[in-house]
Formats: C-alpha cells, structure tokens, sequence
C-alpha cells in the first residue's frame, strides 16, 4: 500500500477564531462593485500549493484581504538564497518550513481566518482533508510538473476555478492563468503543455532554484531564477484576478491569462483555450449528496444516486480513505482473501494463526466496479468493514465523475 498521507495541521492567529473588525478597514468601494464585497472576501477559501516566492506572496496578500479559509501546502525549509527573491522572509527563517511560516505569518495578518497547513506534495494530502476544507479556490505557484498536474486534477475535483502565477526571469515576464473548471470542455495548466513539459514529466525533472542534480541518473533540475520584483508581481497579478473573480470586477477573468513582459511594459490579457489532444482528465466532478449515512448503502445503490443504473459495466467506484483488500498473505504461509474493506494507511488483516497477513500493493484497490465486488455489491459498505464513509467517488467510464457526499457533510 501508499506511505501515509500527509496530515494538514490547523492554527489559528492571535485572537483564535474571532474575526478582526479592522481585516476589511482598507478596502476601497470599488467602482460598479458589489454592496457585499467585505462579505463575499470572508467566503474565500484557498488552497495556496507551493511557498516559493510566488506562492509565499500570494498567501500575504490573501490574508491582508481577510479571506475566510487559507490551507498552506508546500514540502521544502526555506534556504539562504531564498532571501534573494521572498520578500516576507529574514535570515533567522532559514530552515523552517515554508508552508508552516507562511501560514503562520497569515494567521498573525488575519486573525479571524481559518488556517491550516501540511508540509508535503499536495500528491499525498488526504482527499477528504481538502474536501473538509471546502476551498472556494486553488492558487498554484509550484515549481514542478507533477505538483502542477496534481493541482489541476484537484481543482477538478473540488470544482472550483484554480489560478496560477509563474514567472520567466529571464523574459521579465510575469503571469496569473486563471482556470474556470466549470465543465469538462475548459482547459486547465496542462492544456498549455508542449512536448518540451512532456518529454521533462516523463523524465521525472523538477525545476528548482538551487539546481540540484538529482532526480536520477543524468537527470538535470534546471535552475528557475528570477528577481524579487517579478515574483512579487506575478503573486499580485494572480490576487487581483482572484479579488476581480470573487467581486465580479470588469471583464471575466476565467479562462484567461494576464501576460506583463518587463522589457517592454506591456500587459496582454489573452484567452485560453482547451486543446483536444490534452492528456489530462478534464472532467469535473458533480457533487450528490445522500440523505442516508453512506456506510449503509450498497456499492451498487451509488449508481442509482448517481443516475446511472444502466451503465454498471462502465461503473467504477472508490471510498475515499478506504482501500479493498482482495488478497492478503502470511508468514506462516496462508493466503487469505479477506475482500473486506480496510483504511488506506492499514497493510494488514488478522491471520487465523494470529499474525498479522499483509496485503500486497497489486491487490490492494483504491478503485472497484460491481463485478470485482460480485455479490458483495448489494451488501452495505458497513457489512465490507467500512464502517464510516463520507465521501465516494463514481466514474462513469470517461464520461462523468460524481462525488457522493454523506449527510454528516452537508
């Protein structure tokens, strides 16, 4: 099975949960904006993946905006040539943790938000973590292709747009790509991919500030520079096009993509279109709620919540947090097959000579249809060993993605 997720921490800034009556005491009326702007600002929900120097500044400016909800994710310590371009850090940060120091500094600037962090790859976060979050919105300033694909995929998921900032030193240039998600026909970051992306993915390269050489053999990090103010800009850039998103300012901003270059002092607003060769699962996933505690229902009842009970041979299904174990073995040399559900972080289920049997990875599935189950599929979750269940996902082959969500959630 998987390493153990990684777990999001949750702190809160000075004054606990209370709201700060001074977070909204700067914000102007902006012309043709709504009456509720302060209020519909205390919605906001961020997920922020990666605290390099983008990234770090954006989560400031959301919380000097008084955000309702901020979750922090990022794997790295902050190191001395981080000074050169994080405009919010001092030599005594050297060695914290990125996403812990970024998500305390905004617990400090905002008192009354909700904020949380996990130091780790947004990979390997708990689904239901996110979910339990509830984000309104993804910001990603991450410096590698599979957290950015990550990202993506999860703001799919979620169903909430997702705006990227990034820059290219070398070009002056600074940008903020806002994704919509509102339906399987929108692009998302990987929409804007050339070979050059793909042939670096499969190649396992990362980009990094430091360079390092690693990542396998002959397998380069290129080094990502740029200077302070150009990622100073980016993170504002993508903060107004989330401030103009949340208030409805102007013009649209989803689906678009806000370009300033520094040599020339130029801004272009371009729009972004989805590509039909894109590798990347575009659907998004529709929420259904159920009335009735999902541990009581049967694998073959999601279907009939989901409106499909025509298409179980085109079904697939996965609890969320859960994995079945459809073989397990032991060192006195049985095999069992258990076919009982069992927590995502749990290897193992009770041989009947007392030992602990381990389940193989390969049989161990995080994703089943009805003929896996065979007639355990009527048979409630609870009766399979997953005893609680709040969330559970349905693909309908490549078409449609539901997420059932229990009553316990609403």
């Amino acid at each position: 099975m998987s390493a153990p997720p990684v777990t999001i921490q949750r702190i809160f800034g000075p004054r606990g949960a209370s709201p700060a009556p001074w977070q909204h005491a700067r914000l102007p009326e902006f012309h043709l904006g709504p009456k509720d702007a302060r209020e519909r600002l205390a919605a906001v929900r961020l997920v922020v993946v990666g605290c390099g120097s983008v990234g770090m500044q954006m989560i400031d400016n959301g919380a000097r905006q008084g955000i309702g909800g901020l979750c922090v994710v990022d794997p790295k310590v902050l190191k001395p040539e981080s000074l050169c371009t994080h405009s919010s850090i001092l030599p005594e940060h050297i060695g914290a943790a990125k996403a812990a120091l970024a998500a305390a500094r905004a617990a400090a600037i905002c008192p009354g938000a909700d904020v949380r962090f996990a130091v780790g790859r947004i990979q390997d976060l708990r689904f239901a973590d996110l979910l339990d979050f509830a984000p309104t919105h993804v910001l990603l300033a991450s410096d590698n292709l599979h957290c950015e694909m990550a990202a993506a995929t999860l703001a799919r998921q979620l169903g909430v747009p997702l705006i990227q900032g990034s820059v290219d030193g070398s070009t002056l240039t600074a940008e903020a790509r806002c994704f919509s998600n509102r339906d399987a026909l929108a692009p998302d970051p990987v929409c804007l991919w050339g070979d050059a992306e793909f042939r670096s993915l499969e190649a396992g390269v990362t980009y990094s500030c430091a360079g390092d050489v690693s990542q396998g053999e002959g397998i380069s990090q290129p080094e990502t520079r740029s200077i302070a103010q150009l990622c100073t800009l980016a993170a504002s850039l993508s903060g107004i096009q989330l401030v103009r998103d949340v208030l409805g300012l102007g013009a649209p901003v989803r689906d678009t993509v806000v370009t300033y270059c520094g040599y020339t002092h130029q801004t272009l607003v371009t729009p972004i279109r989805s590509r039909a060769a894109c590798p990347a699962d575009h659907r998004v996933w529709r929420r259904v709620r159920s009335a009735t505690p999902l541990a009581r229902l049967s694998a073959a009842s999601f279907l009939h919540l989901v409106g499909h009970a025509d298409r179980s041979e085109r079904a697939t299904f996965s609890i969320v947090d859960w994995t079945f174990a459809e073989e397990a073995r032991c060192a006195c040399g049985l095999t069992l097959q258990p076919r009982l559900f069992l927590p995502e972080a749990e290897a193992s289920v009770r041989c009947t000579c007392g030992r602990e049997a381990s389940v193989p990875r390969f049989h161990a599935r995080h994703e089943l249809n009805l003929e896996v189950l065979g007639g355990a599929a009527d048979q409630p979750l609870a009766s399979l060993g997953a005893d609680v269940v709040h969330y559970v996902k349905v693909s309908i082959a490549e078409d449609e993605a539901f997420l059932v969500v229990g009553p316990e959630k609403d």
